[in-house]
């Protein structure tokens, strides 16, 4: 399940974006830390780390989101466990 939802985010972050700037790209890797296994049974946790990327110097990036529903199978929904964080230089 991981796997395909680590396929989705890839391919909604980059059909979106590649088309206005040639420059952006979206990496979605397993987490730094365990729980980090890229197979993940109902239940188990798991972290993922999307990572947005901008080599353009002349086309920001801005209003950058994300929404995407959960697989109809997974019944019980995302749990999100912990903090989340942001990091980076913004400009």
């Amino acid at each position: 399940m991981a796997r395909i939802f680590i396929a989705v985010l890839v391919l909604l972050f980059s059909s979106a974006a590649v088309a206005q700037n040639a420059d952006f790209n979206v990496t979605v890797n397993t987490g730094p830390v365990a729980p980090n296994s890229d197979t993940v049974f109902p239940g188990e946790p798991t972290s993922l780390r999307v990572t947005l990327s901008n080599n353009s110097t002349l086309v920001p990036l801005t209003n950058v989101g994300y929404t995407k529903a959960l697989p109809n199978g997974a019944l019980n929904g995302l749990a999100i466990n912990g903090a989340s964080a942001i990091n980076g230089d913004p400009g």
